[in-house]
């Protein structure tokens, strides 16, 4: 038996054991591997179908004549393989993750040896064979991409094709345009004509239907002037600083414009109900543009040319405010012309030679007013070196006029509607802009009276800015340029399938590295965490002191809980922020133990100051308020920050002292567990003096002062003590325990002055330091004889 324990003991027969549980728990984790592949096989129907859509859509791509393709077809072909495409790609990471692991499997195991355990041969085969099918599945998903990518590829190259063919086709120019459409003056009159009469929609309105509109617009043409002279009236009391100008100069541009507004309104919501809607009739058309064509107006005057007593919002010369008003308004005049001839029922009456006759004439006032405001804008603030771009830009508008006129319409189209789209949303998105940023140095300074109210409720000192509103600004500026960005490719030509895969970009994202960067998450995570600071300042601020004023705590237990609860709040909304984010707790634990090394090397000091900070607030050796000595330094303590405490002297010197000082060194705390302290007062008194008198004078002076102790059963009564007999006085002590210690010179010196008085009164005479000169000889004989003589 014994024999039998000891080959059990042996260390080969331990290293057997320990080979075998370990092998079989590989055995076992690779058979649940195995297991959850068979499942997966399951799904792998999905790489026939996506091969066979592949196959289909590559005969269709096949069939479409290039020349002349269809962009539907085109479009569908792209709509079904772009997800096949994101689908492989996945299985492609999935697969090659999987791949990785099992040859660190194989890794593991070693070579295969003659005499290994059976169990570890059959995983190093299971472990092979799982190889194999993910390197075949890998292979098949490499494959569909490969397809996937080139039909996309040669989608993409036809679309370009087709565009540029489109781009380049030449039609008729403005000359021949112009000699046709000469010889044929007459035409464009009985067109006129013919359309007034017979298409317009006048012709739809009744004798009733005319005089009741003549009516209407009459009545509020007579009701705008009335109300505008009223409210004009009233807007004089209206409140006017810089962040309301804007409100302001809007109210009265359109108070002021209500004499037009009001009956273009009226106008069209007449005309709406009683004409046919289907199709719109001409005059509807051109009332909706009119009614547009006033509003832009007043949003124009507002900005730059506001009615008295407003004044042009933007920072800029009035000068130039006054030239860019009438420019713009010129250019929106023209605009609503173009409206006219070409975005309304109108355009369908006119022949081709007509249509592109009348694009060339529009399109000579069009470029001129749009390089008109091009080189005004050069003036604005912050666009003056912006030289290059506004250069580039009336060349492109130049080309676009010459393109039209050379018959390059839809090359001509294209730049214009590109040009002044991205121009528009521009200076939509800058003026937007500018509104916001006011409004948040309004929240930050306080111009208006609800931003001054709104800093009053969250307790914000005079110059303290908003906290987290930095996040919002950053979160507001990205939203809108990056809005604008999109615009802009949209106004370029992007497809909907474009639009389509930077929306799934933004949502779900692109790898960069190891980390998951997802554009959607991380303004999300910012607007979060902006949110949860500005609510944390407001906790910090208000909320917590409030609260806490209704508890039986007193003031430096409340002040270290409001402490602790705004670090408790920013790790929160840090923690919160970055898990929206998509940087898992793993990886801020990472973050977090690469900082620690950082922070070991080079920030001991701060740190040490910082933990040694958050012990000042658990365990309160010192509070806001307390009287102090810290070294050669003595005063009140009057705030307790991250890294250092504020200490004020008695000479009002503000002395910052490093926390790990405080936990560290020696400090007297006159105010830990209570106020109540005790004085010495120390005097003297010449000799032959009554002592007993001298013992009931003090304790009488003690007694008598209100801030001294005399019932209490904690504090003993106040005593007199002799210290010694001095060489001029007798010493005399005053021992006394006072309520307020950090009142304690006050009491001393009151008390001074009493015994001063006292004294003087009983006749006890407090003795100055004398010293008595007893000269034995003089020999003056001898100190005569060596003087020296006259």
């Amino acid at each position: 038996m014994s024999f039998m324990l000891a080959s059990f003991n042996t260390p080969q027969h331990k290293r057997t054991l320990l080979s075998r549980g370990l092998y079989g728990g590989l055995l076992a984790l690779f058979l649940c591997a195995t297991t959850a592949l068979s499942a997966e096989k399951t799904d792998d129907n999905w790489l026939d179908i996506a091969k066979s859509k592949v196959e289909s859509s590559r005969q269709l791509l096949d069939s479409i004549d290039t020349t002349n393709p269809d962009i539907k077809q085109l479009t569908d072909i792209k709509r079904d393989i772009l997800p096949l495409r994101a689908r492989v790609q996945s299985c492609i990471a999935e697969v090659d993750q999987t791949l990785q692991k099992r040859q660190k499997d194989l890794d593991l195991l070693g070579s295969q040896f003659s005499t290994e355990e059976p169990e570890v041969a059959q995983a190093r085969i299971d472990i092979a064979s799982e190889r194999n099918s993910l390197e075949k599945r890998l292979a098949a998903c490499n494959y569909i991409l490969i397809q996937t990518k080139d039909i996309k590829e040669r989608i993409d190259a036809t679309e370009k094709a087709s565009m540029a063919q489109q781009m380049l086709s030449k039609g008729v120019n403005s000359r021949q345009l112009l000699l046709e459409n000469f010889q044929q003056l007459g035409n464009w009159w009985e067109i006129g004509h013919k359309f007034l009469i017979e298409q317009s929609g006048l012709q739809l309105l009744s004798s009733s239907d005319i005089f009741s509109l003549l009516g209407i617009l009459l009545f509020s043409l007579w009701a705008g002037r009335v109300w505008r002279r009223v409210l004009l009236a009233k807007v004089q009391n209206y409140c006017v600083d810089r962040c309301t100008n804007f409100l302001l100069a809007l109210r009265t541009c359109m108070t002021n414009a209500l004499p037009i507004l009001l009956p273009s309104v009226l106008m069209m919501l007449y005309l709406s109900v009683s004409l046919p809607l289907n199709p719109v009739p001409f005059i509807v058309q051109a009332a909706l543009g009119v009614v547009f064509y006033v509003l832009a107006g007043v949003m124009i005057s507002a900005a730059f040319n506001p009615t008295s007593p407003a004044i042009h919002y933007l920072p800029m010369k009035a000068t130039l405010a006054l030239a860019l008003d009438r420019r713009l308004k010129v250019l929106l005049a023209v605009v609503l012309i173009g409206y006219f001839l070409f975005g309304t029922v109108f355009a369908a009456t006119l022949s081709e030679s007509q249509n592109f006759f009348t694009r060339s004439v529009y399109g000579l006032f069009l470029v001129v007013n749009l390089v008109w405001v091009v080189l005004l804008a050069g003036w604005l603030p912050g666009m003056v070196k912006t030289k290059g771009v506004r250069s580039l830009l009336v060349i492109a508008l130049l080309f676009s006029l010459g393109a039209e006129w050379t018959g390059y319409r839809n090359l001509a189209t294209f730049l214009i509607t590109g040009l002044i789209g991205s121009v528009a949303g521009f200076g939509i998105v800058w003026f937007v802009n500018t509104l916001l940023k006011d409004m948040f140095d309004g929240l930050d300074k306080g111009f208006q009276p609800w931003q001054q109210q709104f800093r009053t409720y969250m307790e914000l000192k005079e110059n303290e800015r908003l906290p987290g509103l930095i996040w919002i600004r950053l979160t507001s500026a990205v939203v809108l340029w990056g809005g604008l960005a999109l615009l802009v490719l949209w106004i370029w030509g992007l497809s909907r399938r474009g639009f389509e895969s930077i929306a799934s970009l933004l949502q779900e994202g692109f790898m960069i590295g190891t980390f998951h960067f997802v554009p959607g998450q991380i303004v999300l995570a910012i607007i979060i965490f902006s949110v949860l600071c500005s609510v944390t300042g407001w906790l910090k601020r208000t909320g917590m002191p409030r609260w806490l004023k209704n508890t039986q705590l007193d003031q430096g237990a409340r002040d270290a809980l409001v402490t602790i609860s705004g670090y408790v709040g920013l790790t929160i909304s840090v923690i919160i922020g970055l898990s929206l984010a998509g940087l898992h707790l793993a990886n801020i634990a990472i973050i977090a133990g690469a900082l620690s090394v950082g922070i070991g090397f080079g920030l001991q000091n701060i740190v040490n100051n910082f933990v040694s900070g958050l012990v000042l607030h658990v365990e309160r050796p010192i509070r806001v308020g307390d009287w102090i000595v810290v070294g050669t330094t003595e005063g009140y303590v009057r705030k307790i920050n991250t890294r250092s405490t504020r200490i004020e002297t008695f000479d009002h010197a503000d002395v910052i002292v490093p926390n790990s000082e405080l936990i560290s060194g020696q400090v007297t705390n006159w105010m830990l567990h209570d106020s109540w302290g005790r004085i010495i007062v120390p005097i003297g008194v010449a000799y032959g003096t009554n002592t007993a008198k001298v013992r009931d004078a003090l304790i009488s002076v003690a007694s008598k002062h209100e801030m001294v102790v005399t019932d209490s059963s904690r504090f003993p009564a106040p005593t007199v003590l002799i210290r010694g007999f001095g060489d001029n006085a007798i010493d005399f002590e005053l021992r006394c325990f006072i309520k307020k210690i950090d009142k304690r010179y006050d009491v001393m010196s009151d008390l001074y002055f009493a015994i001063d008085e006292i004294f003087s009164r009983e006749g006890i005479v407090i003795p100055f330091p004398q010293r008595d000169l007893h000269i034995k000889s003089w020999p003056s004989a001898k100190i005569e004889s060596e003087l020296p003589h006259a």
